[in-house]
């Protein structure tokens, strides 16, 4: 086998790992429910809007250097995952609260344009305990030290 295509979970932190295995669920299951079960997606869209999993797909995206490094310099990849990850975030944030203040008008009973209210759930809170989480990782070390 070949050493240089191994991953290497080793020097990755737990709640990379966690949020790695998180963002894989979440594509899966949403993608699976967006393809093969329709009355279901009709059902959760109000609620995660049209397309939920989409930055925990571009998470999975971009940790490809992070699981495959080989280099001594892995912490610096890992900072970059996780400034890259809060960044997704951001956007996300933003996009879903556009997506909500638009959607929020007449939605002539279909269920694509209704808000539901556990939308800001997964729009809003979901991602901001994760980009706390991540900032808290982040800045560990410098809370530790001082």
């Amino acid at each position: 086998m070949n050493k240089k295509a191994m991953i290497n979970l080793n020097k990755i932190p737990f709640i990379i790992k966690f949020y790695l295995a998180f963002s894989l669920i979440a594509t899966l299951f949403f993608s699976i429910i967006l393809t093969f079960f329709s009355n279901i997606n009709e059902k959760l869209v109000p609620h995660v809007g049209w397309s939920p999993a989409t930055t925990y797909m571009f998470s999975l995206a971009i940790s490809i250097p992070i699981l495959f490094n080989k280099k001594q310099d892995t912490e610096r990849i890992i900072y970059r995952f996780i400034y890259g990850v809060i960044a997704l975030h951001i956007i996300g944030i933003i996009y879903g609260l556009k997506s909500i203040s638009i959607n929020e008008g007449n939605n002539f009973n279909n269920p694509y344009l209704t808000v539901g209210e556990y939308r800001y759930i997964w729009v809003l809170v979901i991602p901001i305990i994760w980009i706390s989480i991540f900032v808290y990782e982040r800045f560990k070390k410098v809370l530790k030290s001082s």
